[in-house]
């Protein structure tokens, strides 16, 4: 008896055969060439052709389901189902895959990380006595009873589909969960709302599942969810939303499934967030490096057919911040994150993205011009000269005496303008993460740092949305050159959002900080 391999870099998408073994091709009649750069999943069909996430008609799903769950948890498992060699020609397989430890260099701090799988393949029928033989001196373990007929496995198949089957053998969820949504008292006690989904034709002419794929759980989290999913079509036009966009925007998904996202993005927002969509569905892959980038898009409107793709890899992601109008009639920063989707075996492709509230704070120019406004910046260079690439003066000879800040509510630096490098020596991304009291020193750095933290109280516990707090301290610059400056607290301010839920406690807003040099005296 001999025994076929091949090997699979799960770190890939779709956990894709990178080895295979001359023997597996001699097993399963493909060449290699044929076997590299796919799933092993093909072996489960005929002709070869299954896509991710395929009903399984010609094995045991039992099977499969057992394989996956394995798989993921990372843990070794042998099964038997029916594989098929090129040409169609069924054959029962008995399948051991084992993970291997050690990541990719099988250096000590890899020690725990698995880079690669094995699966093993041994051809049950080709010569049973050798293999009843070995099962019974215990060599291998085969579990007959995963056998099914054609018409079971199809069957159970198809049983599937239904989302009250499928909860009971999702995988990640605990025992006592499972139990509750198994209990129809338990899954009819949830208000859920069934998906509001635009009618998409199917190619093929069969009849649509309003179950498809619609677990309780999954119901209930797209319920419950303070960020929106929603699906967009390459053209902007919602397919589908999750009812959690009540919460974020204020509109049933009813009102927004079958419209154009540029109904209710802002006219400003409208044409580069059209061209972003247009982009985030055409990529191609760098010779050699196996990774996507945007590809330039040609005029007008992009149909199905434009879509290009580069394998092996992942569709590239897309992120969004663009402004879109509440159903009470305010604009809303909202910021969305997800990527291109292809309907397995249907090629019908869709952009799936997660959407939330960006509060993105403001200033009105009355509390800054109140505070003393802006401080002019200074002259340092004759008239034309330029700054040299280290020096931090502009092409004007002008040097900052002021820049600008987010700070968190504990004083920690979200954002910070360049002009820092002017004022304290520092780049920006030095000053990020740091806290403005450790910019503070001097002679009195308890007492000024005392301080600024009650400045920065006084602020976020103001009820007035234009109250701010000035103070004046040192502070210490890079090259340790001690020098006075004015701080200047200001209470962000933002459009509102439609819930409470979605905006920000005041102990949470960010404060706005203005950092001034002192004026000579």
């Amino acid at each position: 008896m001999t025994c076929s391999f091949v090997v699979v870099d799960i770190r890939r998408y779709d956990a894709l055969i990178v080895y295979a073994s001359p023997t597996f091709c001699n097993l399963t009649g493909y060449d290699e060439h044929e076997v590299i750069g796919r799933n092993c999943r093909f072996l489960q069909s005929p002709d070869g052709r299954l896509q991710r996430g395929e009903q399984r008609f010609y094995t045991a799903p039992e099977a499969v389901s057992y394989l996956k769950r394995s798989l993921v948890a990372d843990k070794e498992c042998q099964t038997s189902m029916i594989n098929y060699r090129k040409g169609g020609a069924a054959f029962i397989n008995l399948v051991t895959v084992i993970p291997l430890p050690g990541g990719v260099n099988n250096t000590p701090a890899e020690a725990d990380d698995v880079a690669y799988h094995v699966g093993f393949q041994i051809d049950l029928s080709q010569q049973p006595s050798a293999i009843l033989q070995r099962l019974r001196d215990g060599s291998y373990i085969v579990d007959y009873s995963r056998k099914l007929s054609t018409t079971q496995s199809i069957t159970a198949a198809q049983s599937t589909r239904d989302w009250r089957v499928n909860a009971t053998t999702m995988s990640g969820v605990s025992n006592d969960l499972r139990t509750l949504l198994a209990e129809p008292a338990f899954v009819n006690s949830i208000p859920l709302s069934m998906p509001a989904v635009a009618p998409v034709p199917s190619p093929t002419g069969e009849r649509a599942d309003p179950y498809d794929g619609n677990k309780p759980l999954h119901l209930f989290l797209l319920e419950s969810t303070p960020d929106f999913v929603h699906v967009m079509s390459l053209k902007g036009a919602f397919l589908y939303v999750a009812p959690a966009v009540r919460r974020v925007l204020g509109y049933d998904p009813d009102e927004l499934v079958g419209k154009s996202i540029a109904e209710f993005c802002h006219p400003a927002d409208v044409v580069p967030l059209m061209r972003e969509l247009k982009e985030s569905s055409v990529t191609s892959v760098s010779p050699g490096l196996g990774q996507y980038s945007a590809a330039a898009a040609g005029d007008g409107a992009l149909s199905d057919t434009q879509v290009s793709y580069g394998q092996p890899g992942r569709p590239r992601t897309v992120d969004l911040l663009f402004r879109m109008q509440a159903k009470a009639g305010n604009y809303l920063w909202i910021e969305c994150r997800g990527r291109l989707h292809v309907e397995p075996g249907k090629g019908r492709k869709a952009i799936i993205l997660s959407g939330r509230v960006r509060h993105l704070p403001r200033l009105d120019w009355g509390i800054i011009e109140r505070a003393g406004g802006l401080e002019p910046p200074t002259p340092t260079l004759p008239s034309g000269a330029r700054r040299s690439p280290t020096g931090s003066e502009d092409e004007h000879g002008e040097m900052e005496r002021e820049f600008w800040g987010l700070l968190s509510g504990n004083g920690a630096f979200l954002f910070v303008g360049t002009a820092v490098r002017d004022v304290l020596g520092w780049g920006a991304g030095e000053i990020i993460g740091r806290t403005i009291g450790d910019l503070v020193g001097g002679h009195a750095t308890v007492e000024a740092r005392l301080a600024v933290a009650a400045g920065m109280a006084r602020v976020l516990s103001a009820s007035a949305p234009d109250e701010t707090c000035q103070l004046s301290c040192e502070m210490t610059r890079k090259d340790g050159v001690v020098v006075v400056v004015s701080i200047v607290f200001y209470p962000s301010q933002d459009d509102g959002a439609v819930s409470t839920t979605c905006s920000p406690s005041s102990s949470s807003r960010p404060v706005v900080c203005q950092v001034k040099l002192a004026q000579p005296s």
